[in-house]
């Protein structure tokens, strides 16, 4: 995955210049202090500016239940109690199909010209 010199991966989600930024997709790091939401294969950090786009004709089907956030409110209404604040991320794949917990096969050429990498999110409201 293309990196930025502050570490951070972007990923496009719309045909323009929109772009969110990954603090990096990693294989279940505990090494920093995150609301605990549960033990899941990948964990997605989004920096304070992010951005989400919609992406329009996507080529993959994906359920509307499938994904979701939890507002800063469920987490802050939740701290206290003893267990965690499950949710379920069932889809998320880069737009040519691979999942993230897979060994995606990535275009490193494309990577380096467009400087991006899609990924598709179905958001749960």
């Amino acid at each position: 995955m293309a990196m930025k010199r502050n570490g951070k991966s972007p990923v496009s989600s719309d045909s323009d210049e929109k772009v969110v930024f990954f603090k990096d997709v990693s294989l279940g790091s505990k090494n920093k202090p995150v609301y605990r939401v549960a033990d899941h294969i990948t964990t997605v950090s989004f920096t304070w500016n992010s951005e989400m786009a919609v992406l329009h004709d996507i080529p993959i089907h994906f359920d509307e239940d499938r994904f979701r956030f939890h507002s800063y409110e469920d987490f802050k209404a939740n701290c206290d109690l003893i267990g965690d604040l499950y949710d379920v991320v069932g889809h998320m794949k880069l737009v040519n199909g691979h999942t993230l917990t897979e060994h995606p096969i990535l275009d490193e050429v494309e990577i380096a010209t467009t400087r991006h990498v899609l990924v598709h999110m179905q958001s749960h409201e």
